[in-house]
């Protein structure tokens, strides 16, 4: 009585894998950026499509990796996977990196690589772009040095969000303008 291949084994777990990453893909970065990056003085908090695209393909690098030692098991398959998983981990943490804060304080926006703070002191202004009924609004945001910022508007920042965010304007003095089109 012989149970199951280790190659069957490896294309189960492949397959099971594939079939958990949709929704690893699709909530795993919002868990991370709710547990680590939310604060009570948080407006908005903003993920870059980015990560989601990061994170599926850190799992499909996993995926990719099960199946070639499943077909393939010969010593220099077993380096390449080592290299796939380090890989993939490099790339699922990167995944989890990039994040926009609207706060109380300021504006942060992080990347894999730098994170920039602006206070509220070093915006000038802020202009809302938005085309009549539809949802594709954007907001740029002017510092004092010139420097233009532009976030993309998204349905998680809602009439209340929009409210204490032009609050937050008006106690810092900034002017907010709104252009259609």
């Amino acid at each position: 009585m012989h149970g199951p291949s280790r190659r069957g084994k490896l294309l189960l777990f492949a397959l099971a894998l594939t079939l958990v990453s949709s929704m690893l893909v699709l909530f795993l970065p919002l868990i991370v950026a709710q547990t680590f990056y939310y604060s009570r003085d948080t407006i908005l908090l903003l993920i870059p499509a980015k990560n989601f695209m990061l994170l599926a393909v850190a799992l499909g690098m996993l995926v990719v990796m099960l199946v070639i030692i499943a077909f393939l098991q010969k010593p220099w398959s077993y380096t390449l996977a080592t290299i796939v998983v380090l890989l993939s981990g490099i790339t699922g943490y990167a995944s989890t990196q990039s994040i926009i804060l609207i706060e109380q304080q300021g504006i942060t926006i992080r990347d894999v690589y730098k994170k920039e703070h602006y206070t509220w002191d070093s915006i000038a202004r802020v202009t809302y772009y938005y085309t009549a009924h539809t949802d594709d609004g954007k907001y740029t945001f002017v510092t004092t040095t010139g420097e233009e910022i532009t976030i993309n508007e998204t349905p998680l920042f809602d009439a209340y969000k929009k409210s204490v965010f032009r609050e937050v304007l008006k106690r810092h003095n900034i002017s907010y303008e709104t252009h259609s089109r």
